[in-house]
């Protein structure tokens, strides 16, 4: 869905069709139209935030990707802009807005996103290479072991080959 915002000068303009509805997912965009020159050289950040929690969004390209996770609960946000050049800062009014709740019946929670084929496949060979470097001697849990990888800390070097992988058993097989 798309957050439509335009700014003259100081003033903050929302763009509203539909309904904006809670519990959605990598789902929210915002395209900002920056209406005056004033912020031509900035860097401009979006913050919305609903008292609680902010969400800081650099704009790239006068927008918001989903990929960026504005995801907004149900409650009422305000939304403004900061653009920041060499010589001067410059902010927007507020802009308030509601997020309904979504249609979750009798507080049931929502059930669980599906992983893409791709994070499943990326799970299947972190799990299958732990296995591999526990049985090569690592001592610790998964998740330490996930954080050693990811921090670059070598573990233990594995050499992969057909003999200890088989392909298919990363696909779910056999």
């Amino acid at each position: 869905m798309l957050l439509e915002f335009s700014v003259r000068n100081q003033l903050l303009g929302m763009k509203r069709l539909s309904p904006i509805v809670s519990d959605t997912i990598n789902y929210f965009e915002a395209e900002f139209t920056f209406l005056t020159t004033d912020w031509d050289d900035c860097v401009k950040t979006a913050y919305f935030t609903d008292g609680t929690t902010v969400y800081d969004v650099e704009l790239v390209a006068d927008e918001i990707t989903a990929d960026k996770h504005l995801n907004l609960s149900a409650g009422n946000w305000t939304v403004y802009v900061v653009g920041i050049d060499t010589d001067y800062r410059i902010t927007s009014g507020s802009i308030a807005f509601t997020v309904d709740q979504s249609g979750v019946i009798d507080g049931e929670p929502l059930p669980e996103v599906s992983l893409t084929f791709e994070e499943q496949l990326l799970l299947a060979a972190q799990e299958s290479l732990y296995d591999l470097a526990v049985a090569n001697g690592y001592e610790g849990t998964l998740e330490q072991w996930l954080a050693t990888v990811n921090a670059g800390t070598p573990v233990n070097t594995i050499r992969l080959t057909t003999d200890n992988v088989n392909p298919s058993t990363l696909l779910g097989g056999t």
